[in-house]
């Protein structure tokens, strides 16, 4: 499936970093089938620009996949929705595009009035979140490298390389002349903050 039709399928449009980082033909692996996938998983997982390729705990989702598991998304909130006597918000709306290890979502955070989402992570089996991830896609592709790099302790090869190429300067700054070791620290030391998204 390609990003327009997921686009035109849930009505929304993802952020202009996202679209910019698809137009490099990087997430090529994304809009494969799974079974797609699989017959080709060599070739994507030795191609060093694919995107989020890195030892992370964020897996994208397959673009024919995102549908899916919006659908899944929207149940996990009726739950909390029925158990805690709230609703959503009207005004927000989350997007899911990718998972962590444990079955979370990382979603795009729409809300009214704001250009562009930001990232949070909804806990499919915990009402404590969402919690914020990123105020942006720049920021969130900037924490997947402190996280990269406290998990594996290099930022030198070129996986690592490819993804800071797609930073804008500011993030770029703030990685430049650091090492792995001062990387990961910084990620260790992050506080995630709930995002209150429903009704009081």
């Amino acid at each position: 499936m390609k990003l327009d039709q997921v686009e035109s399928i849930l009505n929304v449009k993802f952020p202009k970093k996202w679209k910019a980082i698809h137009s490099m033909g990087v997430m090529e692996w994304m809009e494969q089938s799974i079974q797609e996938f699989r017959e080709n998983k060599e070739k994507y997982i030795n191609d060093q620009k694919a995107f989020f390729m890195l030892e992370c705990d964020c897996e994208p989702l397959f673009f024919d996949d995102i549908p899916k598991r919006l659908e899944e998304l929207k149940e996990w909130i009726s739950w909390r929705e029925e158990d805690e006597k709230t609703a959503l918000n009207e005004n927000v709306r989350l997007i899911p595009f990718a998972q962590n290890g444990g079955g979370d979502l990382f979603c795009f955070l729409y809300e009214e009035n704001e250009e562009e989402p930001r990232i949070v992570l909804y806990y499919h089996d915990d009402y404590s979140g969402p919690v914020l991830e990123a105020s942006s896609f720049d920021e969130f592709i900037y924490v997947i490298l402190l996280e990269s790099a406290s998990w594996s302790g290099d930022i030198e090869n070129d996986y690592w390389k490819s993804h800071y190429q797609l930073l804008n300067d500011e993030y770029k700054n703030k990685l430049d002349g650091r090492t792995a070791e001062e990387l990961a620290e910084e990620y260790e030391s992050c506080n995630l903050e709930n995002v209150d998204i429903w009704k009081n």
